[in-house]
């Protein structure tokens, strides 16, 4: 386990594939979300057109992070764009309010793949999730001491997904891609879908937290985002239209992805798959307690392995008392956890036309892009006080 951040510590490779697997786990994307955020009952077609909008939406926060990126590159990621921008007592808002939002991330997201998606796959062995659930943070703490090794497992992983969306898609065309264009979607609905498939790719900024310990800094940073997203939202729309040629209604499920499979490519593959988005979850899971540590030595000066420690006896903890109640616990864990991450960038976005004037780059196109991002998080925490209420 590293105690400091070292300078030139990760090269830009295993940058690119912790960028992709942290955009939702690119698989994980469309097999447990697609049916459920971007399809619009009554039109295969214009759930594509959801897709499509949603990833054209989110292209205005990724140009908030990389603009910002231009200039400040550190472990302190989100954290350092506010300090830069409103100084010390507003970034620490941020800072505390995301740190909130991605810890509750880590055992709410273990019992959510204990619990909810496991028995999905393997329905006999609801009397030991508890112990899976356990077993899973501690196997999560253990990787987070293998830091060098753990980044190629999560850059091989993130292949793994894409060659498995590719393969989806080569089966799908080698049986014909035919679906409705037909529509009697209304605007309303288009456009809460887009907004909804936009939201997915919120964790895209997960990269800027390795902005201190890679080589070329800024410019490698941009790069991953870019690249990362790039590749994300391409193979996001492909698996869509795959999927939607085996399945071209709505699935209400915890794992609709892997019922859409099962009917057309056979039990054992949809299962291999439903296994491979499981360990991209985790995989996020690891991402994201990375980021936790850096933001901590950049916000509170702790070093690397004093944060692992608190953090994992914390989240050992928290995943004990979520287990006793694991329905109640998730519903409300995700609520909380999602409306402080939606109001922590929103502070990042508000806060970037400030910076942009700072550094006299104050464009038209950067009051337009924050609009579109501040609209976005504020959708994001409607429809959690919506769900809430």
């Amino acid at each position: 386990m590293q105690n400091k951040i070292e300078k030139s510590s990760i090269p830009d490779y295993l940058l690119y594939g912790f960028a992709i697997a942290s955009v939702g786990g690119p698989l994980a994307l469309v097999m447990l979300n697609f049916f459920n955020t971007s399809y619009i009952a009554g039109s295969s077609a214009y759930s594509i057109y959801t897709v499509l909008i949603g990833i054209l939406l989110f292209v205005a926060p990724l140009a908030i992070w990389y603009r910002y990126s231009k200039h400040i590159v550190s472990s302190g990621g989100l954290y350092t764009f506010v300090k830069r921008t409103f100084g010390e007592r507003a970034a620490k808002v941020q800072g505390w309010t995301w740190l909130f939002s991605y810890f509750l991330y880590l055992p709410y997201t273990v019992i959510y793949i204990s619990h909810e998606l496991l028995p999905v796959i393997f329905p006999n062995i609801t009397y030991y999730l508890p112990l899976i659930s356990i077993a899973l943070a501690f196997i999560i703490i253990a990787l987070m001491l293998t830091f060098r090794k753990t980044l190629y497992l999560i850059a091989a992983t993130a292949v793994l997904q894409l060659l498995i969306i590719l393969g989806i898609l080569f089966y799908a065309l080698s049986r014909g891609i035919v679906y409705s264009a037909s529509s009697s979607a209304s605007l309303a609905s288009l456009t809460t879908g887009s907004l909804a498939t936009s939201l997915l790719f919120i964790c895209a900024s997960l990269p800027l937290f390795l902005g201190g310990e890679v080589k070329e800094g800024s410019r490698s940073v941009r790069k991953a985002l870019v690249v990362s997203f790039v590749i994300a939202s391409i193979f996001f729309l492909i698996g869509s239209i795959a999927l939607l040629s085996f399945n071209s209604q709505r699935i209400s499920s915890e794992f609709p992805g892997l019922l859409a499979l099962k009917g057309s490519m056979g039990n054992s593959f949809a299962y291999f798959v439903a296994v491979a988005v499981l360990i991209s979850l985790i995989d996020l899971v690891i991402i994201e307690f990375i980021a936790i540590t850096r933001v901590s030595y950049a916000m509170l000066g702790l070093n690397l392995s004093k944060t692992w420690a608190i953090i994992s006896v914390l989240f050992i903890l928290v995943t004990m008392i979520g287990i006793a109640y694991p329905s109640k616990f998730y519903n409300y864990s995700i609520i909380a956890s999602l409306a402080a991450l939606f109001a922590s960038q929103l502070i990042v976005f508000v806060a970037y036309p400030f910076f942009a004037k700072k550094k006299n780059e104050l464009k038209f196109s950067d009051i337009l892009i924050t609009f579109v991002s501040c609209i976005l998080m504020l959708y994001g925490l409607y429809t959690l006080i919506v769900q809430f209420i």
